[in-house]
């Protein structure tokens, strides 16, 4: 029998980002941005953030245990009714802890949203032993309703969680992010940028051989590599004399730098292969200010863009990537791209429809206080493009 007290308070639960501070990888940042959208929703919205936890091993074991232990007596001791849990969990080697957690709130008497988040879910469950595998059907039973990340995670839940209220809940952007610059002057060669962790596993490998193949195209094109970059990962790019007085490494960047960068740029190469790629926060707000994105097939990132002309299948391919955006920028429909891209984020990914999925999550299997609009108008920041 479905629980229908009106949910009046929502505990997010998982890696959450510290506003002001950078976040440490895509699920703090994401969801930071998610905390944002439940406070719009709901008065009482308690962050219930994991620990971070650095140095050795024994260290980090210590860090990891005792901050989980505080987050399970926080929901051990809080009344559950009226209350509802969001949950990013990581699953692989915290599953175990997460299984608990998800087991202690529905115990507590949360009705319990289980958000996955990721590229690699299926493909870890399929991988992984028995034991994995029933953990995580498990977590998924005690779910009231769950939301995933990526389009192709749908029929894959069908099968675990057939009679479980399911819900696309892609990665997004603030909608005041959105800029468009189709119209805007464009100078004679092209800029590149990318964010992100600067590795070989994120594609910055390729994306500077393709760079350099594009350079001889036009010999004034610049590329800027904003994110943390390990310095032994810097000294095989030097050695491999793939950085130049072309290229800059800025290091990590605050938000509004990191916009300004991407407002300058023109296109950005995104060549994962990462194993846990998913929904990319880089990508879509690249698209968001006007960037064109050139993607490897991997994780979501084809089915963000939906443009296959921007898929690279062969990242290695270094002449088929620098010959694509030269052909793009050549043939003057780079802005006609720019502007697809950016009204793909505004239609898509931003805070206004993840608004309206939330509320239609926690319609599903819950009541919403009265006080909330039935529909919120989300079809102004497209059209406004």
């Amino acid at each position: 029998m479905v629980n229908r007290t009106p949910v009046s308070r929502i505990a997010l639960v998982g890696p959450i980002a510290e506003p002001g501070r950078p976040a440490v990888g895509g699920y703090e940042s994401s969801n930071l941005r998610l905390l944002l959208v439940l406070r719009q929703i709901f008065a009482d919205v308690q962050p219930l953030a994991y620990p971070q936890a650095s140095g050795s091993a024994i260290r980090k074991s210590f860090l990891y245990a005792r901050g989980f232990s505080r987050l399970l007596a926080n929901l051990l001791f809080a009344p559950g009714r009226g209350a509802a849990v969001h949950f990013t969990p990581l699953c692989r080697h915290f599953l175990a802890a997460e299984l608990l957690v998800a087991f202690i709130a529905r115990l507590r008497g949360y009705r319990l949203t289980l958000d996955l988040r990721a590229g690699m879910q299926e493909t870890w469950f399929c991988k992984s032993s028995p034991l994995y595998r029933y953990a995580f059907r498990r977590l998924l039973s005690l779910a009231s309703a769950i939301t995933y990340e990526g389009e192709s995670y749908a029929g894959w839940l069908e099968i675990l969680a057939p009679d479980t209220p399911r819900r696309l809940l892609p990665n997004f952007v603030p909608a005041g992010m959105l800029r468009r610059r189709a119209d805007t002057a464009l100078p004679s060669t092209p800029k590149l940028v990318y964010v992100g962790a600067v590795s070989e596993a994120k594609g910055v490998t390729a994306a500077l051989r393709a760079f350099l193949i594009l350079k001889r195209r036009f010999p004034g094109v610049t590329f800027v590599l904003v994110g943390r970059c390990e310095p032994d990962y810097r000294d095989v790019l030097l050695r491999e004399n793939l950085i130049d007085d072309a290229v800059t490494l800025t290091g990590p960047l605050p938000l509004e730098d990191v916009q300004r960068e991407l407002d300058q740029a023109h296109f950005f190469p995104f060549l994962t292969q990462w194993f846990g790629e998913g929904h990319s926060n880089a990508i879509t707000e690249a698209m968001a200010r006007g960037c064109v994105p050139i993607v490897s097939g991997h994780g979501f990132s084809k089915a963000v863009i939906a443009c296959p002309e921007l898929v690279i299948p062969d990242r290695e391919d270094s002449g088929a990537i620098a010959a694509r955006m030269a052909e793009i920028w050549l043939s003057g429909r780079w802005g006609e791209i720019s502007d697809a891209m950016t009204r793909r984020v505004a239609e898509n990914f931003t805070d206004l429809q993840t608004r309206d999925i939330l509320r239609v999550v926690y319609h599903h299997d819950y009541q919403l206080p009265p006080n909330i609009p039935d529909r919120l108008q989300t079809g102004g920041v497209a059209e406004g493009l």
